[in-house]
């Protein structure tokens, strides 16, 4: 599934210091935004369910299924993981690919394959209910995905993908003993570690695979002037959250990782605006 931000602006200079604990929903970090909403609603019918009749096992089981879903999101989409309070994901980054969009669409269908098999035996109304709307879901989300492939170019950002995966980390909500992870995650985001590209020329690598295609839909000029006028703001606001959570030895990573995204937007002027 695509993982970058379709056609979203970019927050204002005062969200370099604010909170920032909701889901990506740009598409950097995949939580599919369909399945995602049907996943959140289920979730929230469960509980108020539950203070009703706390005792219903459905719960429980549509609770497992939907899980394999959202265990295969983040495993694609780590920088969400770390949102979500999952340690493990901390150090690992989203990668911006095709191959890794195709793959994880692979995995989702092969599990709601075996869910449709499962559900022929599943007794429960409710829990059917839950199948049967992850089901139109993502096959919705599959389908709008299929399309963007086909006939969109996408406005990638990585100067907020790279902000918002720090971020993630780098919070007042986040417990001190997860935020070193940080560095690492910053170290890959610049191809510095080992089996790592950077992450911004990946994305520019992807962008002009689209744009190799014929009769696609450039996004729109306002938007990427939006992007490019407030990227700054993400590169101010990267080194005042090392330096706020009292974080040593970015200095080198993050210099690197400056001119690569500063490289970016000015490929993105020459072969997106104009």
């Amino acid at each position: 599934m695509a993982k970058l931000a379709l056609y979203k602006s970019a927050p204002d200079e005062d969200q370099q210091t604010r909170g920032h604990r909701g889901r990506f929903d740009g598409r950097h970090w995949w939580i599919a935004p369909l399945a995602w909403g049907v996943i959140s609603l289920t979730a929230g019918v469960r509980l108020a369910n539950a203070a009703d009749a706390i005792s219903k096992s459905w719960i429980e089981q549509s609770n497992r299924y939907t899980r394999q879903l959202f265990d295969i999101q983040l495993k694609h989409s780590p920088e969400q993981g770390s949102t979500e309070g999952i340690a493990r994901f901390d150090v690992e980054i989203s990668d911006p690919r095709l191959a890794d969009e195709l793959a994880q669409q692979r995995e989702l269908e092969n599990v709601l394959n075996a869910l449709k098999t499962d559900s022929a035996q599943v007794s429960d109304k409710n829990v059917q209910q839950d199948l049967d709307i992850l089901q139109r879901a993502f096959d919705l989300q599959f389908r709008t995905d299929d399309f963007a492939r086909q006939h969109l170019v996408t406005a990638f950002n990585p100067s907020e993908s790279v902000f918002q995966g720090i971020h993630a980390l780098l919070d007042n909500q986040v417990p001190a003993n997860r935020r070193l992870a940080a560095l690492a995650r910053l170290r890959k985001y610049t191809g510095l570690e080992p089996g790592f590209a950077p992450y911004a020329e990946l994305v520019k690598q992807r962008t002009t695979e689209q744009l190799a295609k014929p009769g696609v839909f450039f996004p729109p000029k306002t938007l990427l002037e939006n992007q490019l006028d407030r990227n700054p703001n993400y590169l101010k606001g990267i080194p005042q959250l090392f330096k706020k959570y009292h974080l040593h030895g970015w200095e080198t990573a993050f210099t690197a990782l400056k001119v690569q995204l500063h490289d970016y937007d000015a490929w993105v002027r020459t072969n997106l605006r104009a």
